[in-house]
């Protein structure tokens, strides 16, 4: 249903569909035999030996999007890449699950159990996390262009969807889910993931060394004799002070 919240009680009747399926492969249904047995005028009880495999439809998404590191308070923009792998057009829009309320953390174990077996079957991959970890969604949001959107992929074809927004509060991983909800899967989990952090100067080992000569403390034009005495100064290695050898000046 287009336009819908997206809730949790609808992942987890998704999840256990998906599931099913997945059991359903594993046990070698995937392929279906059947014999048709029916009478004509000229012979009785011919026979007709059909066959058909199960396939589950899929589209072809990116199956995570990362965001580089990103200074807190500051926002960051990605499109998602949706190709259409079928004859018909596919209808898809961006969703977040809904989770204001507080059964999400109470039932998150159970979806994150199901969770693995529905994406494996899907892209492979197995490894997007669950929506329902709403602390980390709270940085990722929706452009105003793309709220409630609809978009339609010609058969065959690609797009890009978006934009899709990450906004860092604190210094921070942070992960979620996105949903693409389409006519061909019904839904599919994008794993969303970035880093909150602040721009900071590092010298490497801690150390910042200058190497100057007695030449960068004369002024350009004059002699720098006068100066001579600054190397006459040495460190006194016992108290880590620099002590003073009788300058020239």
């Amino acid at each position: 249903h287009w336009n819908t919240p997206l809730t949790l009680d609808f992942l987890e009747r998704w999840m256990a569909r998906q599931k099913s399926v997945t059991n359903s492969n594993g046990r070698g249904t995937s392929e279906i035999e059947a014999m048709l047995i029916f009478d004509t005028h000229i012979v009785l009880g011919a026979t007709l030996q059909v066959q058909a495999s199960l396939m589950q439809p899929h589209a072809l998404f990116e199956p995570m999007l990362a965001f580089d590191l990103t200074q807190v308070g500051a926002s960051k923009a990605r499109w998602l890449l949706a190709q259409n792998p079928s004859d018909s057009t596919l209808a898809l829009q961006l969703v977040f699950p809904v989770c204001a309320d507080q059964a999400a953390k109470s039932r998150s174990s159970l979806l994150q159990q199901n969770l693995t077996t529905s994406t494996a079957l899907q892209d492979g991959s197995g490894s997007p996390s669950l929506a329902a970890d709403c602390e980390g969604g709270r940085a990722f949001h929706l452009g105003p262009e793309a709220e409630g959107k609809i978009w339609h992929v010609e058969p065959y074809g690609e797009a890009s969807i978006g934009p899709i927004i990450f906004e860092p509060f604190q210094h921070a991983q942070f992960r979620t889910t996105l949903y693409v909800r389409n006519n061909l899967t019904t839904l599919h989990p994008v794993e969303l993931n970035g880093h909150g952090g602040s721009s900071r100067l590092v010298f490497p080992d801690g150390i910042l060394e200058f190497n100057l000569t007695v030449s960068d403390f004369a002024e350009e034009g004059k002699d720098a004799s006068g100066l001579q005495g600054i190397s006459n100064l040495r460190l006194n290695e016992s108290d880590d002070l620099y002590a003073e050898s009788k300058p020239g000046w």
